[in-house]
């Protein structure tokens, strides 16, 4: 396996922490003949190589591990990418607009980003009859699957908090604004997906219900963040929210589910909290039409990656913080390991950000997200 670093421009104000699988290949204990299967005929040649796209810290470093597997199991040789956060929507923009792209599957696509450039068959038709029989059920029972994509994670922004507030312990985010009975600083990510991140929090700390949310009332959220402007510390990247409530910088922030999650596992100085109806990011996988090997590459790393098996090691190289809706996955994880996870059955405890919405462009020409995005950066200078 042969691994490379990318990083671009940020493009469309846009740097999730949580991405969107696109195309990964593979299959489960198959052979190189049966794996380059996926997307083709039965006489298509073999799949022998892949390229494979994949985002940083926590999640890359788990999906480095399951490709070295997935080489070992099928004799497939797979060139890894690594991409920065920023890098999804300048990249899958640029493979729009030339028609070609360097790469067969990504994973961890912010789901806006594939929204936005899910046109003019950037993304191959996915060929499923080679997926785990159990893993195929479960992503269609939670409807995590569609003719060009697979969802492959679900992150949750966890509130980390000092240790000074475990003997009355924060638990909504209306507490996370009240400064009075939890004193300090408010930790939240400057750019990015973290920015509707911020604007929904403010909401749900405003008292306003999950299903009321959309279309978010921008004027209110900023109201509402103004009653804790000064006390604000803006971070980019969460391991600097955690670093920021351990070093007493602030004293309240949230951390998406893997850092949040290995910072406990590591003994760091901080204590975390799923709240109710936490706003959750999703992220997809798809393979490329137009990739160096051609879409039954792509196609066959996916075939691997239906395996509840390999999404249940996938949970836990991510300290379980990345749980995609499928029964079949939550059937071999234990009650303590399901503890953080977005969407558990008879849990309340995440809300799906709604993707289509943010996607969505008014009379202006601008889309939701840009708007918020705009008011965002106007907010921060006044």
């Amino acid at each position: 396996m042969t691994h490379q670093r990318l990083t671009t421009p940020r493009f469309l104000g846009i740097a999730l922490t949580v991405p969107l699988l696109v195309g990964l290949v593979g299959c489960a204990g198959s052979s190189p003949e049966s794996a380059g299967s996926g997307s083709g005929t039965a006489s298509a040649a073999p799949v022998t190589a892949i390229t494979l796209v994949h985002s940083a810290g926590v999640n890359g470093a788990a999906v480095e591990e399951i490709v070295k597997d997935f080489e070992t199991e099928t004799g497939i040789d797979v060139t890894t990418i690594e991409f920065s956060d920023p890098d999804y929507g300048a990249k899958m923009k640029l493979v729009q607009q030339t028609g070609s792209a360097d790469f067969d599957a990504a994973i961890g696509i912010p789901n806006d980003v594939f929204l936005l450039t899910d046109v003019d068959g950037v993304y191959a038709k996915l060929d499923t009859s080679n997926f785990d029989p159990d893993g195929l059920k479960g992503l269609k029972d939670g409807k995590l699957l569609g003719d060009n994509y697979i969802v492959n994670q679900d992150i949750t922004p966890l509130a980390v908090y000092s240790k000074d507030f475990e003997a009355d312990p924060p638990t909504s985010w209306a507490d996370f604004f009240d400064t009075k009975t939890y004193p300090g600083y408010r930790g939240l990510q400057s750019g990015g997906f973290g920015v509707p991140l911020n604007i929904i929090i403010a909401l749900l700390g405003d008292g306003v219900k999950p299903d009321k949310l959309y279309p978010l009332d921008l004027d209110r959220a900023f109201e509402k963040l103004d009653t804790i402007k000064d006390s604000i510390t803006l971070w980019d990247a969460a391991p600097k929210a955690i670093q920021d409530v351990a070093e007493g910088n602030t004293t309240m922030s949230y951390a998406f589910s893997p850092a949040a999650l290995g910072a406990v596992k590591n003994g760091q100085p901080v204590s975390v909290s799923l709240f109710p109806n936490t706003p959750i990011t999703r992220a997809n996988a798809a393979v490329m039409e137009n990739g160096p090997h051609g879409p039954a590459a792509g196609n066959a790393f996916l075939d691997y990656w239906s395996s509840p098996a390999v999404q249940q090691k996938y949970s836990e190289l991510t300290n379980y913080g990345i749980v995609i809706d499928s029964q079949a996955v939550y059937d071999l994880l234990t009650p303590d390991q399901l503890a953080y996870a977005p969407f558990v059955p008879d849990k309340a405890q995440g809300t799906l950000l709604d993707y289509e919405y943010l996607a969505e462009t008014g009379d202006t020409g601008v889309s939701n997200l840009d708007e918020i995005n705009n008011r965002w950066n106007e907010w921060r200078a006044q």
